[in-house]
């Protein structure tokens, strides 16, 4: 595995974070909990990947950003649609 840096987006990222911790030791994990974290998440860990699930804790609006990032190569939304982005 390259140097890989994961950026999870949630305001509850204990729900994944253990799950992916444990299936990829080698993973860099950063984890931004609210919207307003995001934009200071990317600057600060230049993630090549970002994990999000939207929902109200992290509305659609919140993962443009990371749409935008210059670092990031793979954006995985949870959940349904992409019309948000």
């Amino acid at each position: 595995m390259r140097d890989e840096r994961l950026l999870v987006l949630h305001d509850r990222p204990e729900e994944v974070v253990e799950v992916i911790a444990r299936q990829f030791p080698a993973l860099s994990l950063g984890i931004a909990t609210r919207p307003a974290d995001v934009a200071p998440a990317l600057a600060a860990q230049q993630p090549t990947i970002v994990f999000s699930i939207k929902h109200g804790g992290f509305p659609g609006p919140a993962h443009r950003p990371a749409v935008r990032h210059g670092s990031v190569r793979w954006l995985h939304v949870g959940g349904s649609g992409i019309e948000h982005l």
